[in-house]
């Protein structure tokens, strides 16, 4: 989130806008919210030591 208000800050892109700021951090929020579930049921089970 901090890279993206620094964008926003910037306006390192041109015509950076805050609604495209705002976007990107939905859009940032959803893929977490998505990808780590999905690598946590994708990784491997841990060994227990005995």
């Amino acid at each position: 989130m901090i890279p993206d208000l620094l964008l926003l800050a910037t306006k390192f892109i041109p015509d950076t806008s805050a609604t495209a700021v705002a976007g990107l951090m939905v859009m940032h929020v959803v893929v977490t919210a998505v990808g780590v579930p999905a690598y946590r049921l994708a990784r491997p089970e841990k060994v227990r030591a005995m």
